[in-house]
């Protein structure tokens, strides 16, 4: 706890400010509540004056504005709703104001055609630059009419006959009046669930919201659909802009500050239809998020420069920024556990105020859907209060993607309109579509999940267990979010495969090999123990070593099933299930002795001792050694040793100790850092369009839940900033990529190979980036000098085993020099061989797509690694991360075969020495590495990319 106290200080202030603001929003509900209970009364009677008052005579001319783009799939149902308008035919225009660039143009103008034929007044206005999106087409419509009066209804709405009859009467009796906007109702609210969870969301905002905000005199918004316009008022505003993402917002608060006002009709019905997909979803929250910050950057300079009242003011704010609320549930989210930590140590009302914050900010909502459907619905409402929970877990789990909206909105990016499919669904169909929003991958929202998870388990651990419901809602939220959406995405994927491979499904055989590599791991863990008494490796090396080759054996067996059939979700789904429970099933296993080294080194840390200064022996007695217990003091390696790890090894090795010194605390945390990086390749997968079911090459291999769940080797952290860092490469984000991937090689030293395709072609600035990042790791440990690298160099220098070409080199060099051959000369060797395969993949490789990144990567790290004079199993984290990406079978039968290493403690001469076993080294490496140099001669004449495109085109 020592070293992240400041940390855990600060993150416990900000999570603090989080949940106030948080909180501020919940009154903010609340206050809008109370005026609309307030004021509803004289609202219900106004508007039940209205239904009994008769129209004048002569009626107003009224434009009638259709703005669509794309959507054949109701452009036809919209045109002959608003066909049926009750309205003098000779005072009403129709404007289907189409930027479609598909068929639909076609079927709007056979749409319009076909009211004209019963005399109405209804064109099709086709453009063909698309300027402004949506508010464009609405000012080129307006200067093509000049009718007084002007509704607006999107394409997705059926408005009934009495729209326009009902909305003028305001508009005709208060001459200051610029807008009456209608309330949503809904086509598709049965749906499926997501379509339910929106409609109670949507209920709230019109039931509550709009009326409490029209009926009080505050500002309130044009939600851009089922509204009446007063010509004269847009004109006056300034016209339609398009500068926001939400131009229906900006003008109606632009009307507002120059003195017009806007009321709400909360029996002015509209039905609609609700995005029935979560990436539908998705891209309405993006736009609506995005929109309203513009709007708020824009406008709110000039509100609170207004003679507005200060209430009015501060609920324009509110409103407008509302959308802040997303980035504040990951603020609070990512520094929870970390305040968690402060608990124990809070005064009783600091805990009362942070117990009341979540109260108000958990209820209002709650107390708001409730008040809503007795509003709207009566008791009757109350049925549809079971999709609360619903809407609770959806309103967390856009917390990504909508943060993302907001911090677009901050720094000024402008981005396309996008609009929402729609696909004409109604009542509990089958939700179709011609039109698709690109899916997510959900793998943000999977860590979400995760860091969730961490901050419950932290909770449920600690004395005040009542303070994890908020981390509860977080963890269910950003699950849901992330299932449907890799649902989606996996459901795209199989839409565009190839016919012919469709139905040819791995999984009949791999439920039979999981069980086996689950089984495999249990008995690694547990039958040792029972056998010989003891539970490591080195004192049942034949056990481990043959249970182990098995479990390779069938993991071989699996990825050449799913290279050559296709996976569907099923198979998706218990590839992650079984790499999970192998996971939990080594956690049983004995961790390695290095894990008291990373224990002692954190504790240096944290209690501010320099760990390449002292060794353990020199700290002998200190705070590290009394905090860790003398039984794993007394069992570090090396103890002569200063630190042979680089800075960012040390900052994790801090803050895995920040909460643990207990060995299990690194498993569990490699476990964490495996688990994210295979959501990592999911992610790169889809990014690379290829079969889900790769990310078996990496879920199952072993190296993963042996080493990391199982043995708890720290190398874990640097796959995953290297994930992280591929991740954004591959995603032209060159800068975050290379500070990512400079982490990773600060966390392990051969990672720095992963920047050479990352910086291929770039300029010099490019390349000063990574030192700068080593320096500023470095920084805090400069009081060491050159101490910094000498301990790594005596590791390099002496420690040479298990490599895969060193031994043949020194073998070589012995017969020809005796044993008077000085090491160096075999390291230096060892450099310029890999210095000259290096030269010759960077010279052969083409470094533009995502695919030829992953693919060089994964071929300079096994080629670094094949040079390494020291080559531990762990070491081959980085390039099992990269197994999916390369049609190399050699790569994938190296690891496999990393456990056989564990056979080396058969021909030690103690338990527990230092050696090396010429057979078994042979074992492991000369197969593998004759397959790569045969695999090598054949990608002469080929290209690896295009060969792993067609590779994944058939898996």
């Amino acid at each position: 706890m020592h070293a992240l106290a400041p940390l855990a200080y600060v993150a416990a202030a900000i999570y603090v400010l989080a949940v106030f603001l948080l909180a501020l929003y919940g009154l903010h509900s609340f206050w809008l509540l109370s005026l609309l209970l307030r004021h509803r009364k004289e609202a219900v009677a106004i508007e039940t004056a209205e239904a009994n008052e008769a129209l004048p005579a002569e009626l107003p001319r009224v434009l009638v504005q259709l703005p669509v783009f794309n959507e054949r799939d109701v452009v036809h149902r919209l045109v002959e709703a608003v066909g049926r308008l009750d309205w003098p035919a000779d005072k009403l225009h129709i404007q289907l104001l189409d930027d479609s660039t598909d068929d639909s143009v076609e079927m709007g103008r056979v749409a319009c055609a076909r009211l004209r034929e019963r005399g109405l007044d209804a064109v099709s206005i086709h453009r063909l630059d698309r300027s402004g999106f949506k508010a464009g087409a609405l000012d080129h419509g307006m200067q093509q009419n000049d009718a007084p009066f002007i509704a607006i209804f999107d394409a997705d709405f059926v408005p009934d006959a009495d729209f326009l009859k009902k909305a003028i009467k305001p508009l005709l009796h208060d001459e200051k009046l610029c807008l009456v906007q209608g309330r949503w109702e809904h086509l598709n609210r049965h749906t499926n669930l997501l379509t339910s969870a929106q409609a109670l969301g949507i209920d709230g905002h019109f039931a509550i919201e709009q009326g409490a905000r029209a009926w009080s005199g505050l500002a309130m918004n044009f939600n851009g659909t089922c509204g009446l316009w007063r010509r004269a008022a847009i004109i006056d505003a300034g016209g339609w802009e398009h500068d926001t993402l939400t131009e229906d917002m900006d003008l109606s608060y632009r009307a507002q500050l120059k003195g017009w006002t806007c009321t709400y009709r909360i029996g002015l019905a509209v039905p609609g239809e609700v995005p029935a997909t979560v990436s539908a979803w998705r891209t309405q929250q993006f736009r609506w998020a995005k929109g309203s910050i513009q709007t708020a950057i824009k406008l709110l300079p000039r509100v609170w420069r207004s003679s507005w009242g200060f209430h009015a003011k501060l609920a324009a704010t509110l409103h407008m920024t509302h959308y802040l609320v997303h980035p504040l549930i990951l603020v609070s989210l990512f520094c929870a556990p970390l305040a968690l930590m402060l608990v124990d140590r809070l005064p009783w009302w600091v805990l009362m105020l942070g117990f009341a914050g979540f109260l108000i900010g958990a209820s209002s909502p709650i107390i708001t859907y409730v008040t809503a459907q007795v509003v709207l619905n009566g008791r009757n409402g109350l049925r549809n209060l079971r999709n609360l929970p619903a809407l609770a877990a959806i309103g967390t789990g856009i917390a990504v993607s909508n943060s993302n909206a907001v911090w677009q909105a901050l720094r000024g990016k402008q981005s396309e309109f996008v609009r929402t499919p729609k696909g004409g669904n109604v009542g509990k169909g089958k939700v179709s579509s011609s039109y698709k929003s690109k899916a997510a991958s959900g793998m943000a929202e999977l860590f979400c999940c995760l860091w969730a998870a961490v901050g419950l388990a932290l909770g449920f651990t600690g004395a005040h267990k009542w303070v994890t419901p908020l981390l509860a809602l977080y963890f269910s939220g950003f699950l849901w979010m992330a299932i449907y959406s890799i649902r989606e995405r996996l459901a795209d994927e199989r839409a565009h495969r190839d016919d012919s491979v469709r139905g040819r499904s791995p999984l009949p055989f791999l439920i039979p090999a999981g069980v086996l590599l689950v089984v495999g791991a249990l008995t690694l863990s547990f039958l040792p123990r029972l056998i010989s008494g003891a539970d490591s490796w080195r004192h049942a090396p034949a056990w481990f070593g043959g249970v182990a080759l098995g479990m390779s054996t069938v993991y071989l067996a699996a990825v050449a099933m799913v290279r050559a059939r296709q996976g569907g979700t099923w198979t998706i789904g218990w590839v992650i299930a079984v790499a999970f429970a192998l996971r939990i099933a080594c956690l049983g296993l004995a961790p390695s002795d290095d894990v008291n080294r990373y224990l002692f080194e954190g504790r240096q840390v944290a209690n501010g001792q320099n760990p390449y200064i002292y060794s353990p022996a020199q700290s002998m007695g200190g705070p590290a050694s009394e905090q860790i217990g003398w039984e794993t003091y007394f069992a570090i390696n090396h103890p002569e040793w200063a630190s042979i790890y680089q800075p960012v090894t040390l900052a994790y090795e801090t803050l895995v100790t920040a909460f643990s010194v207990h060995p299990l605390s690194f498993k569990i945390a490699g476990l964490i850092c495996d688990l994210l990086a295979m959501g990592l390749v999911v992610a790169l997968l889809m990014r690379a369009r290829a079969a889900f079911s790769m990310v078996l090459l990496m879920a199952w291999n072993p190296v993963g839940p042996l080493m990391f769940a199982g043995e708890g080797h720290h190398d874990e952290i640097m796959t995953l900033l290297l994930g992280c860092g591929l991740y954004l490469a591959t995603g032209n984000h060159l800068k975050r990529a290379l500070v990512m991937t400079s982490l990773a090689a600060l966390a392990k030293p051969f990672a720095v190979v992963a920047l050479l395709p990352q910086l291929s072609g770039k300029a010099l600035k490019w390349w000063l980036l990574p030192p700068l990042v080593a320096i500023g790791c470095y920084l805090p440990f400069s009081g060491a000098g050159m101490k910094l690298f000498s301990t790594l160099g005596t590791f390099g220098g002496q420690g040479h085993f298990h490599g895969v070409l060193e031994p043949w080199l020194r073998l070589l060099g012995n017969s020809l020099a005796g044993d008077a051959l000085d090491q160096r000369l075999i390291t230096a060797a060892l450099i310029g061989l890999w210095l000259i395969g290096t030269f010759v993949l960077m010279a052969r490789a083409r470094v533009r797509t995502p695919h030829e990144i992953l693919d060089l990567t994964g071929r300079l790290l096994a080629w670094m690694l094949v040079c390494l004079p020291t080559l531990h199993l762990w070491y081959f984290a980085p390039l099992v991360l990269l197994l999916p990406f390369t049609t190399s079978f050699a790569l994938v039968l190296w690891t496999a075969m990393a456990p056989v290493y564990w056979l080396h403690a058969v021909v030690f001469p103690t338990p527990m020495g230092w050696g090396e076993a010429p057979l078994i080294t042979a074992v492991a490496h000369l197969p593998a590495l004759a397959l790569m140099i045969y695999e090598s001669v054949l990608a002469l004449a080929k290209d690896p990319v295009q060969e792993f495109e067609q590779t994944t085109q058939t898996a």
